[in-house]
């Protein structure tokens, strides 16, 4: 990449102060990703004109680094490669040069320095973690890698006088002194030979001699060498605990083998319980095929009683609802009577205005006869939402708006009662679980009970509450009646129980709502007030508003 860059190009070929100061400025953004060490551009001369340190006491810049062979591989137009000791740094480095050339010609070379001590490092650690010394070595036999620091920049073979005048002319480490380690080859022992092994004999100050077994590997790309140093202690150890090993191995196969031999024993008489086994387990299947079948078929016959009940109670539902409807038809006559007079009238009003050429007018009252349609279509749909067949399916509903669509049903029959009615609705929205259909046919069955109660009673007033009470919905109707003798409130919830002519019902009402609240999982209980008159009590559980929902997550 950096071998074609246009801006180094430009550089090489037209020196000039501002593209030098880019180039070093690009060079060092370039070593700040690639985390090389230094990166520097040099001319067919040597001379570096741009280099990523530009800004260190160490800068290359202006430097001449022709000597080294990697600056003469990339100037013949080849990739050079080149271990060395910085010069200037001091620090050792592993160099890549590539030359840069335009219409086939060169112009320069850039080079690359990566620092080999995070290598280092990464090798230590396997060297310490295996018990072992290693130690790379280049083509004059010079330790360049080791994890022994007292051995780099040491040969481990005597050098010759033509290798100390070249390593001199490269400078390829920077002038330094290269030291001899005592090293000689062993003679050869009982241990076997393999290719690339070798026993040397160590002498170290500090711990005299020690015979090593060397385990080398060449890489030739590079012209190195890698060798490993074990001590023969550590070689026996290693081969005593290879045969611990292999000792351990066979004593496993051998208790595998004898546990294989007793498992089977156990396996064949394993089978043989099976067998006796499964023959008792078909006789005992069979037998409890037989009462499974017999279970069954009782329990088919119990869900089509139940079903064939709960069908019933839905009918009979239906039924007081539609009796409800029934005894409301007066009221309900009027309720639409009311409106549909009123509709004639203004119909016929709207033709006159016509004839006599007064469509303001006429608009006028047609957009009553519009709202008036409005009115009867909302009343309708009450009744209609009323009287449909509910699934009893429970879900969130508000309270408030049961008790509305009951009052819209009654609203007529109490207003010509005469009968007063207050609503008090306490604190939040009072959401609970149940069936909106079958929850107004409650409320208009106590709504009707209360106005039956109140008949003969100069002061007609109903007192509506609710309220939450923990995880509770409470919803009171007190009227202003006589009350309920003491001796009917333990019967008053009994199906066909009744103080009133059997033209005035059957007294399924409230036994009907009973078994309605009782299956929304809430009660329906009656009781006298000490001031006079009856108070009917719903219970049912809560439903969290969308509000506390969300305060939960």
């Amino acid at each position: 990449m950096l071998s074609t860059n246009t801006l180094l190009q430009n550089l090489l070929q037209k020196p000039a102060a501002s593209l030098q100061s880019e180039a070093n400025i690009y060079l060092q953004e370039v070593e700040g990703i690639t985390g090389a060490s230094d990166i520097y551009l040099m001319d067919l001369k040597g001379d570096v004109v741009a280099a990523s340190n530009w800004q260190k006491p160490t800068s290359f810049v202006g430097k001449n680094f022709s000597f080294r062979p990697y600056f003469t591989q990339a100037k013949n137009g080849f990739f050079g490669r080149y271990y060395a000791l910085g010069t200037t740094s001091g620090l050792r480095g592993y160099y890549y040069a590539a030359p840069l050339t335009v219409d086939n010609d060169v112009i320069g070379v850039i080079v690359t320095k990566i620092n080999i001590q995070n290598l280092e490092r990464e090798w230590l650690r396997a060297a310490r973690g295996g018990n072992f010394k290693y130690l790379v070595i280049d083509n004059n036999g010079i330790i360049f890698f080791s994890s022994e620091p007292d051995w780099i920049l040491h040969a481990l073979y005597p050098l010759t006088a033509d290798q100390r005048r070249e390593l001199a002319k490269n400078q390829q480490y920077a002038g330094t002194t290269i030291g001899q380690l005592d090293v000689t080859e062993a003679r050869p022992t009982s241990l076997p030979s393999r290719k690339g092994s070798q026993l040397l004999d160590f002498g170290s100050p500090q711990e005299g001699r020690a015979r090593i077994l060397a385990q080398s590997k060449s890489m030739p790309v590079v012209g190195w060498r890698a060798m490993t140093l074990t001590t023969l202690e550590e070689v026996r150890r290693q081969r005593f605990i290879l045969l611990l090993t292999a000792a351990a191995c066979y004593l496993l196969v051998v208790m595998v083998l004898l546990y294989l031999r007793k498992r089977a024993k156990t396996l064949k008489l394993l089978r043989r319980s099976r067998h006796e086994l499964e023959r008792l387990v078909r006789k005992r299947t069979e037998a409890l095929t037989t009462t499974n079948r017999r279970l069954v078929a009782e329990v088919e016959e119990k869900e089509k009683a139940r079903l064939m009940l709960k069908h019933a109670q839905d009918e009979l539902i239906q039924t007081a609802k539609m009796a409800v409807i029934g005894s409301l038809s007066a009221s309900i006559n009027h309720e639409l009577n009311q409106p549909l007079a009123a509709l004639r009238s203004y119909a016929q009003t709207a033709v006159t205005l016509l004839d006599r050429d007064n469509p303001d007018k006429a608009r006028e009252n047609l957009l009553q006869i519009n709202a008036l349609s409005e009115r009867m279509g909302k009343i309708i749909a009450q009744y209609k939402e009323f009287s449909r067949n509910s699934p009893g399916m429970l879900s969130p509903i508000d309270l408030r708006e049961s008790v509305r669509g009951a009052m819209t049903i009654m609203h007529r029959a109490y207003q010509n009662a005469g009968i007063t009615c207050q609503q008090h609705f306490h604190g939040e929205p009072l959401i609970v679980l149940g069936d909106m259909v079958r929850l107004e046919q409650v409320i208009v069955n106590v709504l009707s009970n209360a106005m039956q109660a109140m008949e003969n009673q100069d002061q007609k007033t109903l007192n509506i509450d609710a309220w939450r009470e923990h995880d509770r919905v409470i919803i009171e109707f007190h009227d202003s009646g006589p009350g309920i003798i003491a001796s009917n409130l333990s019967r008053i919830f009994e199906p066909f129980f009744t103080t009133k002519s059997e033209e005035r019902g059957l007294g399924l009402g409230l036994s009907i709502s009973y078994q309605i609240i009782e299956s929304m999982r809430g009660e329906l209980s009656a009781r006298n007030h000490p001031d006079g008159g009856a108070i009917f009590r719903i219970q049912l559980p809560a439903a969290k508003t969308n509000k506390q929902r969300g305060e939960n997550q």
